[in-house]
């Protein structure tokens, strides 16, 4: 495996539909492998979630996040020659504000 990598490998046939109070964003897609942020202490997906919370002064969407996190965990793991594009499912609420 590629330095970084975190090889937990499953298989979902079909996503459960998400109701309309559930969102839920994930690392990568389901084909793909999530990667480390070298030196940050947490995955890629983590530290640019985290990130975003931190820089949203308590403001934040789970869209706003996910359009910001989504572009930044793509090209960090475009330059480690590999693909992971975060997931938002079920984004019925995601334009609400954090509670």
């Amino acid at each position: 495996l590629a330095k970084g990598v975190r090889p937990l490998v499953t298989t979902v046939e079909a996503a459960p539909a998400a109701g309309a109070n559930l969102v839920a964003l994930s690392a990568s897609g389901g084909d793909q492998v999530s990667g480390t942020a070298d030196g940050e202490g947490h995955g890629l997906f983590t530290y640019f979630l985290l990130k975003g919370l931190n820089d949203s002064g308590g403001k934040a969407t789970v869209r706003g996040l996910y359009d910001g996190l989504r572009p930044k965990v793509q090209d960090h793991a475009r330059r480690e020659n590999r693909e992971q594009t975060p997931q938002l499912t079920g984004a019925g609420d995601a334009d609400a504000g954090l509670r």
